[in-house]
């Protein structure tokens, strides 16, 4: 899982957008629409590979699991269990990593320390 999930939106949205057009457009404007497309597509992939945002997939590691803190350092508000898939940001900041995915609803944009998150 090397793309990130903002880039598969956006590639998602360009495309509803341009096929809509072509839609409506006659054979010139449609070969047109998919031309813009595909170059879309790639400034969009190479944006999202640049991104320092990207969405990763870990795997919780420790004996114990890990605690989930409000914001870095701050209150504990969960704990997640040894062995747990979640996603999070690839490149997380000063050690902490925000969670986004496979998590409960109230853990989820959360931090987990980057010590107890091995890449999955």
């Amino acid at each position: 899982m090397r793309t990130s999930v903002r880039t598969g939106v956006a590639l998602s949205v360009s495309g509803l957008a341009v096929s809509g057009f072509a839609l409506l457009g006659g054979p010139a404007e449609a070969s047109a629409a998919r031309t813009a497309t595909a170059s879309a597509a790639t400034t969009t992939a190479a944006a999202g590979a640049t991104e320092a945002g990207r969405i990763c997939r870990y795997k919780v590691r420790g004996r114990h699991g890990a605690r989930v803190y409000r914001w870095p350092g701050g209150r504990v508000v969960g704990h997640l269990h040894r062995g747990k898939v979640v996603y999070a940001r690839c490149h997380g900041s000063h050690g902490w990593n925000q969670l986004f995915g496979k998590v409960r609803h109230r853990l989820r944009y959360k931090f987990v320390h980057q010590s107890r998150l091995v890449r999955f």
